[in-house]
């Protein structure tokens, strides 16, 4: 079962972490403002996150669809250059 860590960043938001099966620390912080930052720690301990993405909340709502796999549409490239669902 994996543990996820909850913590509070008054004036900030919320911080929200676990630690992945190879040893590293993936954390978001929820923003009041509805922004996520996406960072990732080398260790489970690290203070300094090695890498990171802002997303916006429609976008961090599409990483979360992606995650479970849900909605995905494949798409094929048109003639045109356009996408179109297959």
């Amino acid at each position: 079962m994996t543990i996820i860590e909850r913590s509070a960043l008054p004036g900030i938001g919320t911080h929200y972490s676990l630690d992945t099966v190879d040893g590293r620390r993936l954390a978001v912080i929820c923003h009041v403002s509805g922004r996520r930052d996406l960072l990732f720690y080398p260790t489970p301990h690290a203070e300094v996150a090695v890498g990171g993405v802002i997303l916006t909340p429609a976008q961090a709502h599409d990483v979360a669809e992606l995650l479970h796999t849900l909605g995905v549409v494949d798409r094929l490239a048109t003639a045109d250059g356009a996408d179109r669902p297959r």
